[in-house]
């Protein structure tokens, strides 16, 4: 068991210091990445959410902040069977932003894989996007991640 969560930790710690990198390039270059919104391509971002009521309202509302734009941008979040009120805040902030979604999940989706694996694989394969991009319940993005993602 301790294997599997210093192993979740280093992966983490690496995620967040490769979004930080990708950030940091963009910044120093000052460049825009594409000259008109059209020639963006669309993203989908999934989130993977279980018992978050206390940090994914500020995740959300930081991908909802981001700079790019809302015409190409899907973002799925995955309930993964939450008991508190993550569903519920989810819910009330996304009713009015067409570009968000919430999937709750059953538990049954991909039965050989669990936890985040799992969720990650139901948001995958209901992702519209040219572009991928995850990230994590209770992290807040930099308004100009996923522009930096994309570039990279």
């Amino acid at each position: 068991m301790t294997i599997v969560v210093n192993t979740l930790i280093i992966l983490t710690i690496l995620y967040i210091l490769i979004q930080i990198f990708y950030l940091l390039m963009l910044l120093i270059t000052g460049e825009e990445i594409f000259e008109t919104p059209e020639e963006y391509p669309t993203i989908s971002i999934l989130v993977a959410a279980r018992n978050e009521e206390h940090n994914i309202l500020h995740c959300i509302e930081s991908l909802h902040a981001l700079d790019y734009p809302k015409d190409k941008t899907e973002i799925i979040i995955g309930n993964d069977s939450s008991t508190d009120r993550t569903k519920e805040i989810i819910e009330a902030f996304i009713k009015d932003k067409p570009h968000f979604r919430c999937v709750s999940l059953l538990g049954d989706e991909y039965p050989s894989t669990k936890g985040k694996a799992r969720v990650l694989a139901v948001l995958a394969s209901l992702a519209n996007g040219k572009v991928l991009l995850i990230t994590d319940a209770d992290i807040i993005v930099n308004p100009h991640w996923a522009k930096g993602m994309v570039k990279a």
